[in-house]
């Protein structure tokens, strides 16, 4: 487990330090963080509470096909994004609002 954590802070840590690029639109920066983005996400897919044991423990008990294998996984990479997502959205834009309001504030009070 612990290997798992160090390579999510490594790999985290190289995308932070990548983004300044990525916003100036540097065509390398944006591959190399859309990869560094999908390894995160596989390896974050390893921790524990993500369902994938329960998954391939079930896969293996049924004679099911490799089709349905495949589709119960990208449901379940779906569903983990999509509430990822439906948590994430809300707390983003409440944070982007109140900066906005301190700038405003701010400009008002210079004037």
């Amino acid at each position: 487990m612990e290997n798992i954590v160090a390579i999510q802070r490594w790999l985290y840590s190289g995308m932070a330090s990548g983004l300044a690029d990525v916003a100036g639109g540097n065509t390398y920066a944006i591959v190399a963080a859309i990869t560094a983005a999908i390894l995160f996400g596989a390896v974050h897919a390893l921790m524990p509470g993500h369902g994938n044991t329960v998954l391939v423990s079930y896969h293996l008990g049924q004679s099911a096909k490799l089709r349905e294998g495949v589709a119960n996984g990208a449901i379940l990479a779906l569903t983990h994004v999509g509430l990822a997502l439906v948590l994430v959205s809300p707390s983003s834009v409440g944070h982007s609002l109140m900066v906005a309001a301190r700038r405003n504030s701010r400009s008002q009070v210079v004037r």
